[in-house]
């Protein structure tokens, strides 16, 4: 698949999985948790969720009408 790059304070276009970096990701559309979540190579993470910090590399998994938030 794809790689996008998405920057501190950027939200995440599409669902995928980190393959370079690690974050601080804030994703109270899913979980409701007001606290940010650590994120790093391996982790998947969601379209719509905001990148708090640093910089990570993403492999893309699936395309913008497939993913998490779209289906909720």
């Amino acid at each position: 698949g794809d790689t996008i790059v998405i920057n501190a304070n950027e939200i995440i276009p599409v669902d995928g999985v980190i393959i370079n970096g690690t974050t601080l990701i804030y994703q109270y559309i899913f979980t409701s948790e007001l606290q940010p979540l650590q994120k790093t190579v391996g982790d998947q993470v969601f379209a719509a969720t905001l990148v708090l910090s640093d910089r990570i590399y993403i492999r893309v998994g699936k395309s913008n009408s497939e993913t998490l938030v779209t289906q909720k």
